[in-house]
């Protein structure tokens, strides 16, 4: 098993990361840190049950437990041994209290309990209580539900009424895992294969930590440090600077963070805009308001040069909806496009286009969102119509210019 083809899925509201996998398994990024290996308990009343062996014979369920730590414990990931194992055949057999109690503290602080239940609950402190076996699984059970895993084996002999309380408790449960016939290799098998699930689990809760934290480190960090005029300039900043490094794009001079881009033999404007916190905070928002509203002001600015458009291109600091991209515009009977790079909105009548930039967080989040948007264009052939769009645009305000004052 050194293979486990770890992926990272699980968020960090599950049982397992309440568990507290997610910060056995992972640190920061930049790789699995040097953690404590994960604690698997084994739970059952080993002195008075048998299981078939390999060789057909009888063998203490007690022993296949020892067999099965063995197993697990030589068990490695790139070559590193991840898991312990932890079986109370030394702690449970006197009835003492350090032993219950112990018992009950290893069910609590494992990463997966495994109880292998043939009926018995296990030894009790006096008659009226309930079994150490019934006590580590409630223990267990309290602590985090996903981890606890019943095996039944065949042919379970209830027979007092500790078993009985048992029994009703796993049922009530709902933890049973599988059947296991009299075969202490497959018993062995399916341990192991509940132990691979836990690893993956554990790292799926780790690495969805990981992601839920957010960008917070490097340009990241610095620029949440910036107010939102400093930090609508970087990302005004960023977006002229990607657009300009494309072959023969120009600065548009008098228009602030605006580029003429050379696309389809066609000079077009972008105009470039920022929304420097969450779409949904206002004074964030009114910062671009409806840029499109003066168009005729960016095309006067331009004198007599030719060049379709514009284009605005709007980075949001954070996400942005498809129902915050159509208040934007005034209206939802328009071509909508959701994509990796945000959302393209292009008005079929008054041939306005705005494309929403999202996760706008530093240079190379906001470089990289505007290069999807790019090659969304020439992979849908989508870049034509929108060449086409921003020069039926350029002839509207043109028009409209004629009667401005």
């Amino acid at each position: 098993m050194d293979a486990f083809g770890l992926h990272c899925r699980e968020g960090k509201n599950s049982n397992f990361a309440r568990a507290g996998l997610a910060s056995n398994m992972c640190g920061r990024w930049g790789g699995i840190v040097s953690q404590a290996r994960l604690k698997i308990m084994l739970s059952s009343r080993g002195d008075n049950a048998s299981i078939k062996g390999v060789d057909g014979d009888e063998v203490s369920l007690s022993r296949v437990r020892g067999q099965i730590k063995t197993r697990l414990k030589a068990e490695k990931v790139a070559g590193k041994a991840i898991f312990d194992v932890w079986i109370n055949e030394e702690e449970d057999g006197d009835g003492a209290e350090n032993s219950w109690e112990e018992c009950i503290n290893q069910a609590e602080k494992c990463d997966l309990f495994i109880s292998l239940y043939n009926g018995h609950a296990g030894w009790q402190r006096d008659g009226s209580g309930i079994g150490i076996c019934h006590a580590e699984f409630d223990a267990a059970s309290a602590q985090a539900p996903a981890k606890v895993k019943v095996l039944r084996l065949a042919k379970p002999i209830v027979k007092s009424d500790a078993d009985r309380r048992f029994s009703s408790a796993i049922a009530k449960g709902n933890s049973f895992d599988s059947f296991v016939s009299e075969d202490a290799k497959e018993l062995e098998d399916r341990v192991v294969s509940i132990a691979r699930e836990l690893l993956l689990k554990a790292a799926h809760a780790g690495c969805r930590e990981f992601k839920q934290s957010g960008p917070n480190i490097g340009e990241a960090l610095e620029w949440s440090r910036l107010n939102y005029a400093q930090r609508a300039e970087q990302i005004q900043l960023s977006l002229t600077t990607s657009l300009l490094e494309k072959p023969k794009a120009k600065d548009a001079g008098k228009i602030k963070a605006g580029v003429f881009v050379a696309l389809e033999n066609t000079n077009v404007l972008f105009v470039c805009h920022a929304v420097p916190a969450a779409f949904g905070i206002s004074a964030a928002r009114e910062m671009v308001g409806q840029p499109f509203l003066k168009d005729h002001e960016f095309i006067r600015a331009l004198a007599k040069t030719q060049a379709a458009g514009p284009i605005h291109l709007i980075g949001c600091s954070k996400t942005v909806t498809e129902n915050q991209a159509i208040s934007l515009l005034g209206f939802p009977d328009a071509i909508i496009v959701q994509g990796t790079f945000g959302i393209y909105v292009a008005d079929r009548v008054q041939k306005i286009q705005l494309c929403l930039i999202p996760n706008c967080r530093d240079a190379s989040s906001t470089r990289h969102n505007l290069q999807r948007f790019f090659e969304w264009l020439e992979g849908s052939d989508e870049l034509q119509d929108m060449v086409a769009r921003a020069k039926s645009r350029r002839s509207i305000v043109d028009v409209t210019l004629e009667h401005v004052e």
